[in-house]
């Protein structure tokens, strides 16, 4: 028996496998579907949600499967109606793929409507939900890391999208707002927070700060990252202990930073490698506490195993668990990671800020005014980064100028004095965002012709920020671009909810 198959995709990318925004439709890679005489339809996923106002279509593609095969109907073989096109409407993607069984569906107004489908004497009808969406007002900050993204309004309110566990609120509680595999694909107000003026993002926890500088945050607390008393999982915003100051705050996976309007620096939570400076050999550390007592600081950086800063004096430092591939640093220590079969595995680490040595021969302009990932920015907007097998850090000849940097995983991104964005490094899901998934090792430029005035980047996504709006693009499996696209974004998408 030949079993009609329906598959849906949230978005305007199929969801079963991995395609950019694109001209139309290609070759689908399904999962296995097996025949049964009981079976008529199958459908996937049960439903399709898209969101009232956004730019976003969504595919709808009809075919024969048969156990591990499929086969498109001919668009002339089908008849496709929605119930009520005040909720939501169809129309033939492009000419290219008039003849294949695809529609766009494009929301209208909230509200419940079916899309019906007649195809040799079968019927099938899928439900589609159009949701309010949160009204996002003028973004004044934007923040990413791992799968979410997070943005702060003129008005203050703080708003978080993307799969990241406890940083999004409740476990269970529907956003109404639509959802991406079960996280929140659109804007999701923070709860019980107001007033903020500044929003950082972490692996599993997120930070703010208000008018005055006082930081509050919520997530993971399990290494006491939030600094607060309790080892746990907090849902909503909490003041850090202390009662301290901030300019600026910077989130690690395990440990957050933050610097003072003095240049003072500070850290909390897990100590381990020493990446909370100050000669921290216990903890986890509730309050914050000085990084050291002597140095000032313009910019810090808090990643998974270490932090660097750049002090107020040009100079490049680091302190955690140092890189293994390279001459030892003078005062450097060795950290036990664990005890592996064949004895103890250690790595070079530094409780204290150690200053960060340069390769020789890279020109004069070396006094740092920002450090971000393995990268640090000079005063005058060159690159340096760590140099793997030389234990030093070398200057990127032709990067840049650059007014600041944003670093991912294995991508990073640069602002140019004049607002535009460029990245380089890993491109797999689009994070560079040039329309392609070619990784490069120079900088390209982002598509689109923005005037950026921030960039922020996570794992394998980047978010920014122009005209008060905000745009992501790569990878979208999570909700974490902002929109219902489930696959990859290789070109800027505005998140939901600013039309």
């Amino acid at each position: 028996m030949r079993v009609l198959t329906r598959l849906t995709v949230i978005g305007i990318l199929i969801a079963s496998c991995s395609e950019p925004i694109g001209p139309g439709p290609t070759t689908r890679v399904l999962e296995c579907v097996p025949a049964s005489p009981d079976t008529i339809f199958i459908l996937h996923p049960d439903s399709l949600h898209v969101v009232v106002g956004s730019a976003d279509a969504a595919y709808a593609e009809w075919g024969v499967s048969d156990k591990c095969s499929f086969a498109p109907f001919p668009a002339e073989e089908m008849t496709w109606t929605i119930r009520d096109t005040s909720i939501a409407t169809e129309t033939v993607p492009n000419a290219d793929a008039s003849v294949w069984p695809v529609r766009h569906i494009v929301p209208r107004t909230p509200g419940r409507t079916f899309l019906v489908v007649e195809a040799r004497g079968s019927v099938d009808s899928m439900a589609v939900f159009v949701p309010d969406t949160v009204v996002l007002g003028p973004v004044t900050a934007v923040s990413a890391a791992g799968a979410h993204s997070c943005a702060v309004t003129e008005g203050g309110e703080a708003l978080c999208w993307g799969s990241g566990n406890s940083v999004l609120g409740e476990p269970g509680v529907d956003p109404a707002i639509g959802t991406c595999f079960g996280s929140p694909c659109s804007p999701m107000p923070v709860p019980l927070m107001t007033g903020a003026r500044a929003v950082y993002s972490g692996l599993s926890h997120a930070c703010v700060l208000d008018a005055v500088g006082a930081a509050s945050c919520w997530g993971d607390n399990h290494w006491i990252q939030l600094g607060r008393d309790w080892a746990g999982t907090f849902y909503d915003p909490g003041a850090v202990s202390g009662g301290l100051e901030f300019a600026a705050l910077t989130l690690g996976g395990q440990h957050t930073c933050g610097l003072s309007s003095e240049g003072v620096a500070y850290c909390w939570g897990d100590h381990s490698g020493g990446k909370l400076g100050g000669d921290q050999r216990s903890g986890p550390v509730l309050t914050p506490a000085p990084v050291d007592k002597d140095l000032r600081w313009s910019s810090i950086d808090a990643r998974n195993v270490r932090t660097c800063g750049a002090t107020d004096a040009g100079h490049l430092y680091c302190w955690g668990l140092l890189w293994v591939d390279g001459a030892p640093l003078s005062g450097a220590t060795t950290c036990e990671l664990f005890r592996g079969k064949e004895g103890p595995v250690t790595a070079p680490c530094s409780n204290v800020p150690l200053r960060m040595e340069l390769a020789p021969s890279t020109g004069a302009d070396t006094l740092f005014a920002q450090t971000n990932g393995d990268c640090a920015l000079t005063t005058l907007g060159s690159v340096y980064c760590y140099r793997q097998g030389t234990g030093r850090y070398a200057a990127k000849i032709g990067f840049g100028p650059f007014a600041s940097l944003a670093a991912g995983d294995l991508h990073m991104c640069g602002l140019s004095p004049g607002g535009d964005a460029l990245c380089w490094g890993a491109n797999e899901s689009g994070q560079l965002g040039n329309g392609t998934t070619m990784s490069s090792d120079t900088p390209v430029t982002v598509s689109g012709g923005h005037m950026w005035t921030q960039i922020a980047a996570g794992t394998d996504h980047t978010c920014g920020l122009t005209m008060g709006e905000v745009w992501c693009w790569g990878a979208t499996w999570s909700g974490q671009t902002g929109t219902s696209v489930l696959g990859e974004a290789w070109i800027p998408v505005k998140a939901h909810g600013q039309d």
